[in-house]
């Protein structure tokens, strides 16, 4: 085979490569782990970390023995800190996302929301304070929530 023909082969070998990997998952995706522990508690999770067009997914691990309905509306990801001293432009997560889950008893799901591209976003780390929400579906107990950070790097 023409030294040509090897190169080529080997181009589209790499490129057929690189497709499958970002089918996969790259390096734009994070995870964050949220955990419902058998006192219907979430305790606060680290800070989320992705960047301009990713995604980030939330595990969400249920402890408890009565399923919970989670939710982290994608409308609630603002500027942090607040509006006064902005470092970030509202509304970083693609729109139609589905923001809710119900989490089984002793069971995991998840929610996987997209962060808008980098026209979006100025050069810098912007950050946000998102909300999650969650209740027991058993004993139908008032919805919780938190508030914790989530980093965009541009």
């Amino acid at each position: 085979m023409p030294a040509a023909s090897k190169k080529s082969a080997s181009a589209k070998k790499k490129a057929k490569k690189k497709k499958v990997l970002k089918t996969l998952g790259d390096k734009n995706t994070k995870t964050t782990l949220i955990v419902i522990t058998e006192d219907n508690e979430i305790k606060e999770p680290p800070k989320a970390f992705t960047r301009p067009g990713g995604h980030v997914v939330f595990v969400i691990q249920n402890d408890d023995e009565n399923s919970h309905t989670v939710r982290i509306p994608r409308d609630e990801f603002l500027p942090d800190p607040p509006p006064s001293k902005p470092k970030g432009k509202p509304d970083p997560i693609v729109p139609l996302a589905v923001d809710w889950t119900t989490v089984p008893a002793n069971d995991v799901a998840i929610i996987q929301l997209q962060v808008r591209g980098k026209s979006h976003f100025d050069k810098g780390d912007w950050t946000y304070k998102y909300t999650i929400y969650w209740a027991d579906d058993i004993f139908g107990t008032n919805e919780q929530y938190l508030d914790p950070q989530i980093e965009i790097n541009n």
